[in-house]
């Protein structure tokens, strides 16, 4: 979701990655990503879709409507929070906007027994037009998650048509600066738990976010030849994997935490079916742009320690040059020393490819 992280959502459902949109019932891809960079900078504190409420107490009780919503309830367009209302069977007593949100407008609602909820509309361009496929997603695949271990909100309603999901709130908040060994270990933890995950139906199959519109060498690069290398490589093709479970967006922006504890994974748009690297990877990826490559490759090492799995810096290559803008379009990476942290994790994906 919003970080409660865009892209296709593609298909009818895609924001063609080719065009660079990433959709966002809440997490968004490179755009998202790179857009709660600049967002950290202007001090943006929360994920865009589950806020935590200080109230655990009260995101108990949203969750435990999950199986007892109401049915038939329709939106209108001109007052989605009294459509919420009607699908919990409680009138809302106060909202709150969530920051973060690229793709959808975003509400924390109290409602007068106590529960608490999320509402996203997705009513922002280019996402607005795929709003069907958007939000249908989300709220199958946290159907799918409802028994799981996975720490994903619990679908209460939905109206396609309007772009409306109602979900539940969850505890803890986003801290994009975590990046010490224990807190590496326990997102590279919780990714692993989020691939266990066996789906039935399997989600669709991923889609790549660095097509040939993208092979271009950003006008800021120091090193043009290592971009010119990574193209080549995407040109090659990709290797076999093996179909695994991913979230598609998993990065510190969609993570939320209580204490020390992994509280919950938001923004579920871009579920796929793909190779696990690809999701590591994209971690990666945020956490070398945001605290540099050692950090980057720490994380990467904890998952492989957890599961067993071996790099795969293909996929590094894949999800790098996914950051890269469509022809014409904004850049995602602005800042001159996080593009030097961005252009040394393609190095070194470059030179893992290359490594005998």
């Amino acid at each position: 979701m919003e970080r409660a992280a865009r892209r296709p959502r593609r298909g009818v459902r895609r924001h063609d990655h080719h065009h660079g949109h990433r959709d966002g019932a809440g997490g968004q891809g490179p755009a998202r990503s790179a857009r709660h960079l600049r967002a950290r900078r202007r001090g943006a504190a929360r994920a865009a879709g589950q806020a935590a409420d200080p109230s655990h107490a009260a995101a108990r009780r949203g969750a435990g409507r999950a199986r007892a919503v109401r049915r038939g309830a329709v939106l209108s367009e001109t007052d989605p929070v009294a459509w919420a209302a009607r699908c919990v069977g409680s009138p809302v007593v106060a909202r709150r906007a969530l920051s973060g949100g690229t793709t959808s407008t975003l509400l924390a609602l109290t409602h007068v027994d106590g529960a608490a909820t999320v509402l996203r509309v997705v009513d922002r361009e280019p996402w607005a037009a795929h709003r069907v496929a958007l939000t249908t997603r989300e709220r199958e695949v946290q159907l799918q998650l409802a028994d799981t271990p996975v720490p994903a909100p619990r679908s209460l309603a939905l109206d396609a048509g309007a772009g409306a999901h109602l979900m539940t709130l969850l505890p803890g908040r986003v801290d994009a600066d975590r990046a010490d060994d224990a807190s590496l270990r326990a997102l590279a933890a919780t990714l692993a738990t989020i691939h266990d995950v066996r789906a039935d139906p399997p989600p669709r199959t991923y889609e790549s976010w660095a097509g040939p519109a993208k092979h271009v060498v950003p006008g800021w690069a120091e090193r043009p030849e290592v971009w010119r290398q990574a193209f080549e490589v995407l040109r090659a093709g990709p290797p076999a994997y093996e179909p695994t479970f991913l979230h598609r967006d998993f990065q510190p922006w969609n993570v939320l935490w209580d204490g020390d504890r992994v509280s919950g994974v938001v923004d579920w748009v871009e579920t796929s079916t793909g190779p696990a690297w690809l999701d590591v990877a994209h971690c990666a990826t945020n956490l070398a742009v945001l605290h540099g490559l050692e950090r980057a490759e720490a994380f990467a090492a904890a998952y492989t320690a957890l599961t067993g799995r071996p790099r795969e810096p293909y996929w590094e290559v894949v999800d790098t040059v996914g950051f890269l803008p469509p022809p014409g379009g904004e850049g995602w990476v602005t800042d001159p020393a996080e593009r030097r942290r961005f252009e040394a994790r393609l190095v070194a994906a470059v030179a893992a490819v290359a490594a005998p």
